[in-house]
Order: structure tokens, then C-alpha cells, then sequence
């Protein structure tokens, strides 16, 4: 990550964290960040693909041409990454059959609730999986993990019959605190975390739960953009003003296995010390050098374990459960369309018989 404390070096990842103040412009056919004290770093543009801006960066004209005609997606966080701001990204020309076949099948409430059972049942999967790995790295103490296993079971069964939205994220919020209670149980000291604390974060593990999910989120933000896929409008967040509504779908099975698993290991493995954060007016934030460390940390865990790949197939998954659904819809439209026909020929038929008589 880029700050005007950092040596100027090149960048050659796909990936490239500033922050600001500063300002992003082309240097010798490169994309370079500038502060008051020079150029910081470079980068290759043939490689980059998104570049993620905390604070305030800005966009010489060159820079910004440059970015749009090679497809890299620009994305505007608040200086800590605590919020998400927005995304620069160029038209997708594949984008309109896509959306067209997103709108029509979220259209059907049969076909939505169908999608959004789906997206908790992989999300409570995902959970499952996570507490069986915790109880198997803890040979000695697994057994304070079982009942939440058997708990948690129970409830991914429960999701497959589900009727109604309102059972569904109930079942989703009892299987996120039963979630919770393992992520507790499983930190180690000086940590401690007694249950999730959002707006605002009030202690160390929730601060990095809360900037891990903001970033994951604009990672799938980004890709669903470059799919050309509607990002407002989703299966199981339903729309609302500002809000990315399907990223928000997306990235819920992703929570644990990109996130929780990485802070658990951050913070067990020592990588970060309680005087890594500051708390003030009950809000606490990484100081600003734990911040770079932690983000050099997320692309290394990003690389390392393909999560990218991992938003992809995720993606994929999506789309292919649009076709399928709309596939549905249409079988289902087309048996009524002939059911309709036959009982207009048999009617037709009755009266002509009764005309003959």
C-alpha cells in the first residue's frame, strides 16, 4: 500500500492499494501515485486490473483515459477502508443480455426466494465447514465446538425447507450466532470477542471483521460490474438506494472462508497487538502503519489461497442459477400457455356441439 511514508517502488500485481492524499497520473506510459513528496510508486497497466483508493486520491485526464481504455476498475474507500464510496469502471458490452435475464427471473418471487435460499444454504455451509476445521486444529479442545456443530447442522437441513423469507433469515441469523460463538471461542489470548459489533466496531476482532467485509465486498462489487451483471439488484438483500444489493448476496457464503479465517489467523498468529488499534468516541480503528501491514497481509492471503477464483466461481454459480431458473419459468409458462389452449378447444368444442343440437 501507497502513503506518503512509502519508498517509491514498482508495483506488478493485479492489485494496487493508495492512500491519499494524492493523486494517480501516467508517468512513461505507467500509472504512477504522486503525494507532496513525488511519485510513491508505479505500476504497469497491461497487468493491473483494479486499484482500490483510500481517502482522498484524485485523477489527472490522462490517468483516467488510460484506466477506462484498459478496463481497470478504480474504487474510492474512506481513508481507514472502513467504507465504500463507490467504483470508475468501463461500459461491459455483454452487459445487456445478462441483466435483461436477471431482472426477468428476480422478477418471479418464486424464482427470488428460490436464489435466496440458495445463497443462505451455501452461507450456513460455509459455516459448517469452517467450525468442522476449527475442532479438527484443536485436538484437545474440540469438544467446546461439537454442540455448536450438531447446532449449526441442524440448521443447514432446516434452510432446504424453508417457505417463506422470514424463516429463511431467521434460520440465517441462528446460524451466524452460533457462527460467532466458535469464532469467539476460537481466538486466543489477548483477544476476546463477545458477539459482533457493526456500526460502529467496538473492539479489535470486530474492527477487522468490519474492514475485511467492506473490502471483500468491493471485490465482488467489482467482478459483477465487469460480468455485467445489475450490482442493485439482488436475491435475498432487497433493493435499496446506495446499496449494491447482489454483492451483498455474493458475498455472504464468502464471509467465512475469506474473511473470518483470515482474521482468526491474523490475529492468532500474532501479526497484529492490541496496540495495533485506537479506540475513541467507542469506535475502534487500526492505526494507520497496522493498516498498510494488514492489507499487505490481505493480498498475500488473497493470492496465496485464490480467492479470486474463488469470487469467480461464486459468480459463475450465480449466473448459472439464473438460467436455470429461467429455464423454469419458461417450462412453467409454456405448460400453462397449452393447458390454457386445450381448455379453449374444449370449450370451443362444447359449444359448437351444443350449436349442432
Amino acid at each position: 500500500m501507497a502513503g506518503n511514508d512509502r519508498r517509491p517502488r514498482v508495483i506488478a500485481g493485479p492489485v494496487l492499494h493508495v492512500a491519499g492524499p494524492g493523486k494517480l497520473k501516467i508517468v512513461n506510459g505507467r500509472l504512477a501515485f504522486a503525494t507532496e513528496h513525488g511519485v510513491q510508486l508505479s505500476a504497469d497497466l497491461q497487468r493491473l486490473r483494479q486499484v482500490l483508493c483510500y481517502g482522498p486520491v484524485g485523477l489527472t485526464d490522462d490517468a483516467l483515459r488510460e484506466l477506462l481504455l484498459k478496463g481497470v476498475q478504480v474504487s474510492f474507500l474512506s481513508y481507514r477502508g472502513a467504507n465504500f464510496r463507490g467504483t470508475l469502471s468501463a461500459p461491459v458490452p455483454q452487459a445487456l443480455p445478462l441483466r435483461k435475464l436477471q431482472h426477468r427471473v428476480l422478477a418471479e418471487n418464486s424464482a427470488r426466494f428460490t436464489l435466496a435460499r440458495a445463497i443462505v444454504a451455501r452461507k450456513v455451509a460455509s459455516q459448517v465447514e469452517a467450525i468442522r476445521r476449527l475442532r479438527r486444529r484443536e485436538p484437545d479442545n474440540g469438544g467446546q465446538f461439537d454442540a455448536l456443530l450438531e447446532g449449526i447442522r441442524r440448521i443447514r437441513h432446516a434452510v432446504d425447507q424453508a417457505t417463506s423469507r422470514e424463516e429463511l433469515l431467521g434460520l440465517e441469523g441462528s446460524a451466524t450466532a452460533i457462527w460467532f460463538e466458535a469464532f469467539g471461542k476460537a481466538l486466543r489470548q489477548p483477544w476476546q470477542f463477545r458477539g459482533r459489533s457493526r456500526r460502529p466496531p467496538q473492539d479489535p476482532p470486530n474492527a477487522l471483521l468490519s474492514l475485511g467485509y467492506t473490502m471483500l465486498t468491493n471485490r465482488v462489487y467489482a467482478r459483477c460490474l465487469a460480468e455485467g451483471l445489475e450490482t442493485a439488484l439482488g436475491a435475498l438483500h432487497a433493493e435499496h438506494p446506495g446499496r449494491p444489493s447482489l454483492a451483498c448476496d455474493l458475498v455472504e457464503p464468502l464471509r467465512v472462508p475469506v474473511v473470518d479465517m483470515f482474521v482468526l489467523r491474523v490475529l492468532n498468529d500474532g501479526l497484529l497487538t492490541p496496540g495495533d488499534f485506537r479506540t475513541e468516541n467507542n469506535t475502534t480503528r487500526l492505526t494507520t502503519d497496522a493498516f498498510a501491514r494488514l492489507i499487505g497481509q490481505w493480498e498475500w492471503a488473497w493470492a496465496r489461497r485464490q480467492h479470486g477464483r474463488l469470487v469467480e466461481r461464486t459468480i459463475r454459480w450465480f449466473v448459472e442459477q439464473l438460467r436455470w431458473q429461467d429455464r423454469v419459468l419458461r417450462s412453467v409458462a409454456g405448460n400453462e400457455r397449452r393447458q390454457s389452449e386445450e381448455e379453449e378447444e374444449n370449450n370451443a368444442a362444447v359449444r359448437g356441439s351444443v350449436r349442432h343440437r
